[in-house]
């Protein structure tokens, strides 16, 4: 059975006045990441990856954000999500705040699992100041009915850290955090991200890494036989794979 996890990228749509000192579009960056994440977690065969929102638009907008946001845990409660993890990042009053902090609804269960598990996978890969795992009664974490955590990835009112966000590469390093930490906490072996590594998927669902080498891909020939009920064997003296 699949693990069914949404991934909802913060804001969008009419809801795009969290900006940058220099123009950095909190609504662009969340859905860019969200994106990056669910690719990388799409590739697990028993992950499910569900989006709020794909594109720059809200779910529900009636005269404020309220709507928008409880409209984005009933999608989650509706399509009967294992979990549920939104995107962001952060701002303040003052430039100077700084770091990356999760959020949780209340402390002591799996929600706080999952928000710890993807903090500790975003300091380690991000290396940005650990704000910690923090308490607090939002819309998408109050009303969802499943383990809910939202990542604030970074503070787009920091100048430095605008500069970050605004890189692609860092986008990247953000989704595969998020992505790491999720695999984590589901104890999920995780399968290398590596421009040389391909994934070869079996008809069973079994995923395989292999090396990406001039355009050919090439795989390990027992895991592969075997993951398709084949046996394998070997004849020393001939130097022989043998499949049956």
């Amino acid at each position: 059975m699949d693990i069914i996890i949404v991934l909802d990228a913060g804001h969008g749509g009419k809801d795009r006045w969290n900006i940058g000192p220099t123009g950095y579009v909190e609504a662009d960056g969340a859905l860019d990441i969200t994106l990056k994440t669910g690719k990388i977690l799409n590739a697990y065969p028993q992950i499910k990856v569900l989006y709020t929102r794909t594109t720059d638009t809200n779910l529900y907008w009636e005269n404020s954000q309220r709507r928008d946001l409880y409209s984005r845990a009933k999608f989650a409660n509706d399509n009967k999500a294992d979990y549920f993890v939104s995107i962001h990042s952060n701002a303040a009053q003052s430039v100077s705040a700084h770091g990356t902090e999760t959020l949780c609804l209340a402390k002591g269960g799996q929600a706080e699992k999952l928000a710890k598990s993807i903090q500790t996978e975003a300091i380690k890969k991000l290396g940005l100041t650990d704000r910690g795992v923090k308490e607090k009664s939002i819309a998408v974490l109050r009303t969802t009915n499943m383990p809910a955590a939202l990542i604030e990835v970074a503070f787009h009112s920091n100048p430095k850290e605008e500069v970050l966000l605004k890189q692609e590469s860092f986008r990247q390093e953000a989704a595969e955090a998020i992505a790491s930490g999720i695999l984590k906490f589901l104890n999920i072996e995780e399968i290398p991200i590596d421009k040389n590594t391909v994934r070869i998927q079996l008809k069973n669902g079994t995923i395989i890494n292999g090396i990406l080498k001039d355009e050919v891909s090439y795989a390990p020939v027992r895991e592969v036989a075997e993951g398709l009920g084949y046996k394998v064997g070997w004849i020393d003296e001939k130097k022989l794979v043998t499949i049956n």
